[in-house]
């Protein structure tokens, strides 16, 4: 099938059209908000007949509704069933405006390749008159100038004797020394005038300068400019339609300023695999100080899958329940205890949870349902929460905050969920004489170098240093190449961290005195 007119400048769009994709743990209302502004964004775009944005702006609208957005465990739930309903309902509508939209690109690309084959011809035509009227002038002036000299002998000149002896015979007569050589008679010719006049002419222009000329004519006219820059992801959209610029990462207090037009030095980029070999080579010093230690546990999430008992996908129901473990510990919760958390305990609210929402069997749970669902149940007690906190887990200045929390209460026990990357994690603090201990519980199967058998992991931290240095080494072993991307090329952004690799958010609980 042949390519349609406008393929090429629908080629050049795509690299616009990137939606987020799914985390399970946030809200689903939060996607149905974000596919309404890109709904409002594309009828703005529509109306002002802005093709290009039209289109940028449909193809992402109708990817988040129809690809992305099911993807999320709650796409089936009855809470959002009228979500549901119009959303599908809008996609048809703008899937029926985008073909409309590429029929009259396809119109201006064929306009547009008329218009240029049109200015080529003409250049040609114009070309190939230059070259005419310089050959023509050429030729004109070759007839004007006077013939070349002659290397032959001049009958002006005067001849040689006729009795010239032969070379190498004969005597040479006798010369009258008192007879003098004339000069040879050189008479003015009738084209000496024609000589003044052509010194008059003005000369005739240089071959450079003609086929510099001819060159201007035939280049190239630049193509159209390139269409409005849009967000590359839906990270970086606004309300308004504007787009934020993408910038490599530099930490915030690197970056330089720029005041009254001064431009400051600009402060070499640190590509985010090396922050992350630094994080890794911080790490792997730490556990060979042994200032940190990893432990494996005898099980994990999903192993066991008997009905009432399955935890699989069920992090953010055992986290929680670690955490509560620990509260109610003497020395701080086992393993054994965080064992029976994930084989035992969590399956059943799963269960119950999931029921009471309308999910399906190994849906993950929004952690905000599971926290009111403990709260009901007084499986947390309000009167230990202590706070919440969030941002951007590979900013330590973000990730102290949670330390904060965890020391509020002084030397007492205290423990948190760590929500990031559709995963969730506890942590606890303990006290191991007179040290305050913190370890990382995540119940994920975990490949552990000195056990045979996977499990899920505990990983203890000494001192604070050593926990954020864990924090940030675990937080940037768990990006892929598109997260990686998005971090060298975006700064972080409050406003729509929603959609943004980095954002975490951490409820922190504490034994009171």
């Amino acid at each position: 099938m042949p390519a349609r007119p406008s393929e090429a400048r629908r080629s050049r769009l795509k690299n616009q059209i990137q939606s987020p994709s799914i985390a399970h743990h946030f809200p689903l209302e939060t996607y149905y908000s974000l596919a309404d502004k890109l709904l409002g964004l594309f009828h703005d775009a529509n109306e002002k007949a802005n093709l290009d944005e039209s289109y940028v702006y449909a193809k992402r609208y109708c990817h988040l509704v129809c690809n992305v957005i099911p993807e999320h465990g709650y796409y089936n739930s009855k809470t959002f069933r009228e979500e549901k309903r119009l959303s599908n309902k809008s996609a048809r509508e703008v899937m029926d405006e985008l073909e409309k939209i590429v029929n009259v690109m396809d119109v201006e690309e064929m306009q547009r390749q008329a218009d240029f084959d049109r200015r080529i011809a003409e250049e040609k035509r114009e070309r190939a008159r230059l070259e005419s009227e310089m050959e023509a002038k050429r030729a004109e002036e070759d007839l004007m100038l006077p013939p070349p000299p002659s290397h032959g002998f001049d009958s002006t000149f005067p001849s040689p004797p006729a009795s010239a002896p032969e070379i190498g015979g004969g005597v040479e007569e006798d010369k009258d020394e008192n007879e003098e050589d004339p000069p040879p008679v050189f008479e003015p010719s009738a084209e000496s005038d024609e000589e003044d006049k052509l010194e008059e002419l003005p000369p005739p222009p240089a071959y450079s300068e003609a086929t510099n000329s001819l060159a201007s004519l035939t280049t190239p006219l630049p193509p159209p400019p390139p269409p409005p820059s849009l967000p590359t992801t839906f990270a970086a959209l606004h309300v308004d339609g504007n787009t934020s610029n993408s910038t490599a990462y530099v930490p915030s207090s690197q970056r330089p300023s720029n005041n009254s037009g001064y431009n400051a030095p600009k402060i070499p980029e640190v590509p985010f695999r090396t922050l992350c070999k630094v994080w890794r080579m911080a790490w792997s010093d730490a556990l060979k100080s042994k200032r940190a230690s990893v432990y494996p546990l005898s099980t994990w999430q999903g192993r066991v899958t008997s009905p009432g008992l399955n935890s699989t996908n069920g992090c953010t129901v055992i986290s929680p329940l670690v955490v509560t473990a620990h509260l109610r510990s003497v020395a701080g919760v086992s393993d054994d205890e965080v064992s029976a958390v994930i084989d035992q305990r969590a399956g059943g609210y799963l269960r119950r949870i999931r029921g009471k929402l309308g999910l399906s069997e190994n849906a993950l749970i929004i952690p905000s349902d599971v926290h009111d669902h403990f709260v009901d149940e007084k499986v947390l007690n309000q009167d230990e929460f202590v706070g919440v906190v969030g941002g951007n887990v590979l900013d330590a200045d973000h990730i102290q905050e949670i330390v904060k929390l965890l020391m509020e209460n002084g030397d007492r026990k205290a423990g948190g969920v760590l929500f990031y990357h559709a995963h969730v994690i506890s942590i606890v603090k303990l006290k191991a004489g007179k040290e305050l201990w913190f370890d990382l519980i995540d119940s994920l199967p975990f490949q552990h170098e000195s056990a045979q058998e996977r499990g899920g992991a505990r990983i203890r931290c000494k001192d604070v240093e050593t926990l954020l240095n864990c924090i940030l080494w675990y937080a940037s072993s768990k990006l892929g190449p598109g997260d990686i991307e998005h971090v060298d090329r975006n700064e972080w952004d409050e406003n729509s961290a929603d959609f943004d690799p980095r954002v975490f958010q951490s409820f922190v609980w504490g034994c009171k005195a």
